[in-house]
């Protein structure tokens, strides 16, 4: 965010700079440099001279607002609570965690945490919804927040702290989960907040952000239980504490990154809109619980008709949690989603142990885009599977351009195998105009980092197959924790390394 001078430009005489084109004149704008403090004085000087340039420029100066630092969270401050005419002008307003500022600063940012000397009575007036405050509250969050309340028109909302005071402002507002009109984030499209166990609101006013009448796009990240709510969780009845009626949300595009959160809240927030085109699921599987799956599938069923992107992806790879995972109970089918283009979901929902089924049963003829991660102490072998999908491509997938697998090999043995395979499949869905792309991590719970360049070294000169996939080939973390479960194989010598065994079993692809 760059200031405009508080008054309009002083001269505005026949000079070269004041007859320029408008083009020419954002083409001056972009090559400002970066520095804050040098733009700002870049900017005064030019909209002092050319009055064409002060109108043009202002709107983009305070199109976008970062609260990089203390410095310019206080001059952005005093210019709008001086200035409501500029707080209309902002369009989209991200606040940034005090820990984000170590690892990305922005030129000119102020080096000092000392909060800004702002006053505390336009600060608190900005935010009067919030109950209880005083002097001594406000702070960076607080005035983050208070900006973001005066600039009426924000359309794209990014809060990483002080989410708190955004939940009260709109509790407050809320009668018969309506947002009255004349709330300050009734422009909002795009909102994105991040949650901590440390917060002092209760899980369940997350379900108020589902009432922002024009939001299209929510993304909620690191959301999990404090320990009391886990304690509480199962005591009420769940429909007494999620605070938004069934399909009633204006959200059509929904993502939980890095979440926790109980399958409960996922239905819910599912089942809460009235159209859902893009859902996206990033979490830590930390249950083995049966009804999970089904549970989220069944509310994504109620949107089959036009949900066009569908991502669920499992941060944890460590064996000891997906080996236990219970099957479903059959697999699941997206036949009937019409519109879906783009899925990224575990092999483990399509293709179970326990049942087969027919490519054109399972996947829609829509798909163009295809991923699948898949976990070697779960799913075990899937050639087959991934054969039937390159024959399918051509009869029944006609729209697909691309698969990606992500494997994840969990589980180290003196005898064990690395699929091969993969570079044939890719030679497959060559065949029929399909890009076929894959990458193989070797999880740490299990695989030593001194193991893997020894294997590496195994794979590349084992011919031009072993060298593509150590080309692909990682180490990556597990389920990020110490689980200490590496089986007795893997704490031997790295110079037992038994890799590259041949495949076990027959070949799947003499079939073909």
């Amino acid at each position: 965010m760059h200031l405009a001078p508080a008054n309009p430009p002083l001269l505005r005489g026949p000079g070269l700079i004041s007859r320029l084109p408008n083009e020419l004149l954002l083409q001056i704008f972009e090559a400002i440099p970066a520095d804050y403090d040098e733009q700002c004085r870049v900017f005064s000087a030019i909209a002092r001279v050319s009055h064409q340039f002060y109108r043009l420029i202002t709107p983009l100066l305070y199109r976008s607002f970062e609260d990089c630092c203390p410095k310019h969270v206080h001059s952005f401050a005093y210019t709008l609570f001086a200035r409501e005419d500029r707080a209309l002008l902002v369009k989209h307003f991200k606040g940034r965690k005090r820990h984000d500022f170590d690892v990305v600063k922005r030129a000119g940012c102020s080096e000092s945490w000392d909060t800004p000397a702002v006053d505390p009575e336009l600060v608190l007036s900005a935010g009067k919804q919030v109950s209880s405050l005083s002097e001594q509250d406000v702070s960076l969050p607080l005035i983050a927040f208070s900006l973001s309340c005066i600039c009426l028109n924000i359309q794209w909302l990014d809060v990483t702290d002080g989410i708190q005071y955004l939940l009260t402002r709109l509790h407050s507002e809320t009668s018969g989960n309506v947002l009255r009109p004349s709330t300050a984030f009734h422009q909002v499209h795009i909102l994105s907040i991040t949650l901590d166990l440390d917060r002092s609101f209760e899980l369940r006013s997350i379900s108020l952000l589902f009432n922002l009448p024009r939001l299209r796009g929510l993304t909620i990240r690191k959301g999990a239980m404090t320990l009391r709510e886990e304690q509480l969780f199962a005591q009420p009845s769940f429909s007494e504490t999620w605070q938004c009626n069934w399909q009633d949300s204006t959200v059509e595009e929904l993502t939980f990154e890095e979440s926790c959160l109980p399958v409960e809240w996922i239905e819910a927030a599912v089942m809460s809109c009235k159209t859902l085109k893009h859902f996206q699921h990033e979490y830590y599987y930390w249950s083995n619980h049966k009804n999970v799956y089904p549970r989220l599938f069944h509310a994504l069923a109620k949107h089959q008709e036009s949900l066009v992107y569908l991502r669920i992806n499992e941060l944890n790879g460590c064996k000891m949690y997906s080996e236990d995972q219970l099957e479903p109970d059959e697999p699941v089918s997206f036949a009937n989603y019409e519109s879906l283009t783009y899925l990224d979901i575990p092999l483990f929902f399509l293709s179970i142990k326990t049942s087969r089924r027919l490519v054109q049963d399972i996947l829609p003829s829509t798909l163009q885009v295809f991923n699948i991660d898949v976990r070697s102490a779960r799913e075990g072998f899937s050639d087959l599977f991934f054969i039937s999908l390159a024959w399918a491509t051509h009869a029944y997938l006609p729209s697909l351009r691309s698969v990606e697998v992500i494997c994840r090999i969990e589980e180290y043995s003196r005898n064990g195998y690395i699929p091969m395979h993969f570079s044939q499949l890719r030679k497959m869905f060559a065949s029929h105009g399909v890009r076929f792309m894959y990458h193989l991590e070797f999880v740490s719970c299990e695989f030593k980092a001194a193991y893997m360049e020894p294997l590496l070294k195994t794979l590349r000169g084992s011919g031009t197959e072993g060298s593509e996939l150590a080309a692909h080939s990682s180490l990556e973390e597990g389920c990020l924790g110490l689980c200490d479960n590496r089986s007795p194989d893997a704490r031997q010598s790295r110079h037992q390394w038994g890799y590259l065994q041949p495949w076990p079993g027959p070949s799947e692809f003499e079939l073909v």
